[in-house]
């Protein structure tokens, strides 16, 4: 049997520990965000108006033409649709690189490492991915780069597709 003195002290320590999380459950609750406009939790059974319906037929009609007309693509004088490459990763012992927006196998990505006038080439294939095509990164080697401040430009080309990235600084 527990003396009544330690006693108290129980009763005391659940008494603090519950009142302890009833103050947090109660502040927690008052510091949830309000909704500035009360009628936006109600639900509203009424058929819609035919104010209502027009406006959901104007945006559906956006949307359609959206869809139907998509922006003009830019052709290279080869005739090819012009793409922007990606180059996602350029150290001095490989450089990793994407096409956005292109979805094939077999396109050939050209990276031109270049130094002042001093250049050299490595060449991968490109492999579909979910989203883009995807260049085999390419491996290089540290005494590739004599000094510093080399850049790298990936070419991509392929029968459909071909463009030329922005030139990255190799790292």
């Amino acid at each position: 049997m527990l003396k009544p003195k330690t006693l108290g002290l129980v009763i005391l320590a659940v008494l603090l520990v519950g009142l302890g999380s009833w103050y947090l459950v109660h502040r927690h609750n008052n510091q949830l965000p309000q909704s500035p406009n009360p009628d936006t939790s109600t639900i509203k059974y009424a058929p819609a108006t035919s104010q209502e319906k027009q406006a959901d037929d104007a945006h559906k009609n956006d949307l359609s033409k959206d869809q139907t007309n998509p922006p003009p693509a830019t052709t290279t004088p080869s005739g090819r649709v012009q793409v922007t490459p990606v180059i996602t990763s350029a150290t001095t012992s490989q450089v990793k690189a994407y096409v956005s927006g292109v979805v094939e196998d077999g396109g050939s990505c050209i990276f031109t490492f270049t130094n002042g006038t001093s250049s050299f080439t490595k060449t991968s294939s490109g492999f579909s991915n979910v989203s883009t095509t995807n260049c085999t990164p390419v491996s290089v080697s540290p005494s590739d780069f004599s000094g510093g401040g080399w850049s790298v430009t990936l070419h991509y080309l392929s029968n459909k597709y071909e463009g030329t990235s922005a030139s990255t600084k190799v790292q």
